[in-house]
């Protein structure tokens, strides 16, 4: 597996917007809504999450629509996930869904309300929704994921 090293360092608590949290509070009560930790993904499972977050991570790197700053906060955040996914046996699944929260919170703190309409963002988000819902509900999640993404039309400068 890649690693990547880190090029920006973590905001303080005090440095995040209280709206973005309530946001992403809705974001995480929604998907906690889904039911019990079960057993891990299928090997299947975690390819297509693996595919999405290399999607997303290329993407955002050939993205002209952000900033170099939003993008390397977001190559940033996808790496964790891919870390979190590599390292199962040491965070376990909250690890994946940690990681999955921080780029959601990352998107709605730090992308410009333009950089948040853009097509790189929806695509890191459904990476991020991908890889949360693949460790909640293990490989029952296309229903799941169609309700992730009216989560995201309904965060601060998503939909029209």
């Amino acid at each position: 597996a890649d690693h990547h090293p880190r090029t920006t360092q973590s905001p303080g608590p005090g440095l995040v917007d209280p709206g973005a949290l309530a946001a992403l509070g809705s974001v995480a009560a929604f998907l906690g809504t889904r039911g019990a930790s079960p057993a891990s993904p299928t090997a299947d499972l975690l390819t297509e999450v693996r595919a999405h977050i290399d999607a997303a991570r290329e993407d955002v790197t050939l993205s002209s629509e952000l900033s170099s700053e939003v993008r390397a906060l977001m190559l940033d955040r996808l790496y964790d996930i891919l870390w979190a996914l590599d390292h199962l046996r040491v965070g376990g699944p909250e690890a994946v869904h940690a990681a999955a929260e921080r780029l959601v919170g990352t998107v709605m703190t730090q992308a410009s309300h333009k950089e948040q309409r853009s097509p790189v963002i929806a695509t890191v988000l459904k990476a991020a929704g991908l890889a949360w819902v693949a460790f909640k509900l293990g490989s029952d999640v296309s229903h799941d994921l169609e309700g992730w993404g009216k989560i995201i039309e309904l965060l601060p400068g998503q939909g029209s």
